[in-house]
């Protein structure tokens, strides 16, 4: 069964004295305005489950006045699995047509529902960062610049859309992390050896309910390094400038920013390319390069 989740803003964004004075109520009503929402999402999960319930057992029945003994036994294990898991798809899509055509129904009406709760999650954001904005416009006309530096900080550690909806298993698919991912600070790595280019690898993330590595401080690049296989040459990354030459931005979102946390190879990024190089490969000592997608590489997927 899906674990559930909520998450603590002010957890978050902890050690900002500014925000125990002035911001505690305002994120703490937000944490609960998201629990509740996080609890309503999961009621309708459970309300398109039991509709797939019953008609699972239509199904059955279906099956068993033409005595079709191979597809019972497959809409019997279908049932016990969503018994145990009533809020997770079914890992293998059955090839029986009308099984298979309730599961792509099931999956649809999932998305649709994590869909509804990411537009409702997004405008809350949007609500928190005003708030913020409207403290820090007001600590600024009283002339307190140091509170006004600290709200601004808080505004920029505010976690991006992707962060919040992964952690809420919003668009994970359901999917724990792969069974051989290592676990560091609440996020878990894996190193994937199979050479694949850039955009087959992000699939590769995606379709194991990750993504490409994100690295925001030096305590992640030790740990990444330390379980990199000898000899793994370049590895991709979940960094890239494709949005905007020059601007590189990782796999949740976040902005890169010249006084941010990077490991940049001296020289680098240089765009050396004729084809473009809009995408972030590590060498083994932990420095990073600009690279084209379509060379082949290991990997680093993150489940956040």
């Amino acid at each position: 069964m899906m674990k559930h989740l909520t998450l603590c803003f002010c957890c978050l964004l902890c050690g900002l004295s500014v925000l125990a004075e002035e911001l505690k109520p305002v994120l703490d009503q937000f944490d609960l305005a998201i629990e509740k929402l996080d609890l309503e999402r999961e009621l309708e999960l459970r309300r398109i489950s039991k509709l797939y319930r019953g008609r699972l057992e239509q199904l059955y029945g279906g099956y068993q006045r033409q005595g079709d003994l191979d597809a019972l036994q497959e809409v019997i294990q279908e049932q016990k699995r969503l018994a145990e898991n009533p809020l997770e798809l079914p890992p293998v899509f059955s090839e029986l047509p009308d099984l298979n055509q309730l599961q792509i129904t099931l999956k649809k009406a999932f998305e649709d529902a994590h869909s509804k709760s990411a537009v409702k999650l997004e405008m809350m954001l949007k609500q928190i960062d005003a708030h913020l904005g409207n403290i820090q416009i007001s600590q600024v006309q009283s002339g307190d610049i140091e509170a006004a530096q600290e709200t601004k900080l808080a505004r920029e550690t505010l976690p991006e859309r992707e962060d919040v909806l992964y952690i809420l298993s919003w668009k994970r698919g359901f999917k724990p992390p792969h069974p051989d991912a290592k676990p560091y600070q609440g996020r878990h790595f894996l190193v994937v050896t199979e050479h694949r280019n850039y955009p087959d690898a992000e699939a590769w993330c995606k379709e194991q309910g990750g993504r490409l590595a994100v690295i925001p401080d030096q305590g992640t690049l030790d740990f990444i390094l330390s379980i990199l296989p000898q000899g793994s040459g370049r590895v991709y990354i979940g960094l890239t400038d494709r949005q905007q030459e020059g601007q590189w931005r990782w796999s949740n979102g976040k902005l890169l920013t010249k006084d941010g946390f990077n490991r940049w190879n001296p020289g680098e990024p240089n765009n050396s390319s004729a084809q473009g190089e809009h995408v972030a490969e590590m060498l083994e000592n932990g420095l990073w390069n600009d690279s084209v997608e379509r060379n082949p590489r290991s990997f680093i997927c993150e489940w956040p």
